[in-house]
């Protein structure tokens, strides 16, 4: 999934990353959980689908996979052993212009579900059991990351000693473009991690303000339909419906 690269992608990836990252409002937060609230659904589930709208309104592609990654912590006694068991989930989404927005919810929230069921499966041996040809220009299989975590300080206590969440510049990209939410005491970052020599940083700001105008368009339930979804600013849609259409041209007498 190619999405809207700017730049031709390397034969080989170079893995240079850089991020965007935003706080979403206090406002726009009660409105996404009192939506989550109204139709039985998680914040994840709700943002996950607004990121297939956009996904699907960038590229027109209509079938396409989205990589989650999760605990990997199933496992009997997994939860008390020190390590790394994260493992990333390929999630098959179904969007069209037709789609109407709550079943396409319902898709990203069952999607989820039926991930977290089979999240211990290894995600190497799914790209071996399909045979997909090796290419060192891109990830197999998942090129685009979602993922939505809750952090909160008191969420880990070790007598004898003070825990608290270490933030860290980024200086990589494993994928071509992951959309991160990260939920603390103080609300929902948004952060987007993207690889430099494929995206520049004006696509990246721009998605997001897209996707931001989205969510908006889609809590306050203003579209039905994945198609009359609107995520234009007035600017820019004064600038792609009149700014850019202006046309008059005088006309010889003869």
């Amino acid at each position: 999934l190619d999405l809207c690269p700017a730049r031709a992608r390397p034969a080989i990836r170079a893995f240079t990353g850089a991020t965007v990252s935003g706080r979403m409002s206090s406002h726009t937060e009660d409105r996404l959980k009192d939506f989550c609230r109204l139709k039985r659904r998680t914040p994840a589930s709700v943002l996950l689908a607004c990121y297939a709208i956009l996904v699907h309104r960038y590229t027109a592609a209509t079938t396409f996979i989205i990589g989650t990654p999760m605990a990997g912590r199933m496992a009997a006694g997994a939860e008390q052993v020190v390590g790394l068991f994260a493992n990333v989930v390929p999630i098959l989404m179904n969007v069209s212009s037709m789609t109407h927005i709550d079943q396409l919810i319902d898709q990203a929230w069952e999607a989820l579900l039926e991930g977290m069921d089979h999240q211990m499966y290894p995600f190497s041996a799914i790209v071996q059991s399909l045979g997909l040809e090796r290419d060192l220009s891109r990830e197999p299989l998942v090129q685009n990351i979602f993922n939505y975590v809750s952090v909160h300080s008191n969420s880990l206590s070790i007598p004898g000693a003070e825990v608290r969440p270490f933030r860290t510049d980024i200086f990589n990209a494993k994928y071509d473009f992951a959309l991160e939410f990260i939920e603390d005491e103080d609300g929902i970052e948004s952060l987007i991690v993207y690889d430099e020599k494929i995206f520049d940083a004006a696509f990246v700001r721009r998605f997001n303000e897209h996707f931001c105008l989205l969510l908006d368009q889609v809590v306050d339930s203003l579209a039905n339909s994945v198609g009359t979804v609107c995520f234009l600013g007035e600017e820019e849609r004064q600038q792609l419906l009149v700014d850019w259409n202006q046309t008059q041209a005088p006309f010889p007498e003869s």
